[in-house]
């Protein structure tokens, strides 16, 4: 069906708050003065969206709700205690706020990711490969042997969460050891 948009009395006309699912569709258009009117073919118009923009707030005392200039492609996000973390949709970690344990301190090559969480002072990434990457504060930073597979992460304040393909959970951080805190669900 064709609709009429409101309003249209100009060479142009935005629709304001477009979405492609509401406003996307066939649409003709009318034009009239003293010699007539004329109407142009059907056409169909898709609604280009604005790219997605990542805004931070709360407490900024290391900068974690500065986000990076001309920051792009992002697909997820996480918030630690005081720094902040941006998956982009080519795989790479962007981080920034604290840094006292390197926790915004993305790892050189770095990439192929496809999740990431955020703790107190640690940042976490799950790898297209089932592997996982931590860095930042050292009780969290050495990840247990058998850590293969992942398909979850999680990151709390003080424990890193895993969850296996085979539905084994692995957790590891401050006070937890590999072997004990292995679950199978």
């Amino acid at each position: 069906a064709v609709r009429a948009i409101a309003g249209a009395t100009a060479a142009s006309h935005v629709i304001a708050g477009a979405t492609t699912a509401k406003d996307a569709g066939y649409y003709q258009v009318v034009v009239g003065n003293t010699a007539g009117v004329t109407t142009s073919a059907t056409v169909f118009v898709n609604v280009a969206l604005a790219a997605p923009q990542v805004i931070a707030w709360g407490s900024s005392s290391y900068n974690q709700t500065t986000v990076p200039a001309g920051l792009t492609g992002v697909t997820a996000i996480a918030a630690g205690n005081s720094h902040s973390l941006a998956l982009r949709s080519d795989g790479t970690v962007v981080a920034w706020g604290n840094n006292g344990y390197n926790q915004a301190t993305v790892p050189a090559g770095l990439g192929e990711v496809v999740a990431i969480d955020a703790g107190n002072n640690y940042s976490v990434a799950l790898k297209a490969d089932g592997t996982v990457s931590v860095w930042g504060d050292s009780s969290f930073t050495t990840v247990p042997a058998g850590a293969t597979k992942i398909v979850a992460i999680a990151a709390g304040a003080n424990v890193c969460v895993a969850l296996k393909a085979d539905g084994t959970v692995i957790c590891w951080g401050y006070g937890w050891t590999a072997p004990s805190s292995s679950l199978l669900l």
